[in-house]
C-alpha cells in the first residue's frame, strides 16, 4: 500500500520539535505505547483533572 498518497479520515498529523520527540522517546512509558495511546491518556487525565476542579 503506497501511504504517501493515501488521505486518512481517521487521522492526523502532529507536528512536534524534534527535541521534544526525543524527550517523549526517553520515557520508559512511551516505548511501551503509540503516540496515540500518550496523547489519550493525557486527554483522559485532564478532563478528569478540570472535572473534579469545576
Amino acid at each position: 500500500m503506497d501511504t504517501k498518497n493515501t488521505i486518512s479520515t481517521k487521522s492526523t498529523t502532529i507536528r512536534i520539535s524534534q527535541k521534544t520527540k526525543e524527550r517523549l522517546s526517553e520515557l520508559a512509558f512511551v516505548r511501551k505505547h503509540t503516540y496515540d495511546d500518550i496523547l489519550t491518556t493525557l486527554i483522559e487525565f485532564y478532563e478528569a483533572r478540570s472535572d473534579s476542579e469545576g
